[in-house]
């Protein structure tokens, strides 16, 4: 699990993460994400959890950005509940 909710951060590049192949959870939220690149969550298919509410993202329009995830849980949460 990696936690980087509260730093600041205005964008995720492509890759960021790739080399946490092991990685399950991902916490970003309260940020100020407006961007997530296409791949940015590339080669992250351990990942069951992303975190990413209140951030400034206004849409999701990469068809690729998830594809990676395959244990993903469908457990994104854009929005606090």
């Amino acid at each position: 699990t990696l936690d980087l909710s509260r730093n600041g951060l205005k964008e995720i590049k492509n890759e960021t993460f790739s080399y946490l192949i092991n990685l399950r959870g991902l916490y970003l939220s309260q940020n100020k994400i407006e961007n997530l690149e296409e791949y940015a969550f590339s080669n992250l298919e351990r990942l069951n959890i992303l975190h990413l509410y209140d951030n400034r993202i206004r849409k999701l329009d990469h068809e690729n950005i998830f594809k990676d995830l395959k244990e993903f849980n469908n457990q994104v949460t854009i929005e606090k509940k």
